[in-house]
């Protein structure tokens, strides 16, 4: 074990279990309002985050256009 994975897992040990379930519930609603996809898009120059980015923008276009359409 490197002296990084010991620290890591020391820091880990004193935590409470809500501070690991809001710091692990930060990384997943960060992937499911789309900010993973914009990072790797426009930081890393990803070209999946681009695409997965341009998807969900174009789905959620798609869906408020159905939720507010006036017949």
């Amino acid at each position: 074990m490197s002296d990084d994975e010991y620290r890591e897992a020391k820091r880990l040990a004193r935590m409470r279990v809500i501070d690991v379930v809001l710091e692990v519930a930060g990384d997943v609603l960060k992937d499911v309002i789309g900010l993973t996809d914009m990072e790797d898009c426009f930081v890393k120059g990803e070209v999946g985050g681009c695409v997965s980015m341009a998807f969900l923008c174009k789905s959620s276009r798609h869906q408020r256009e159905e939720w507010f359409h006036d017949d």
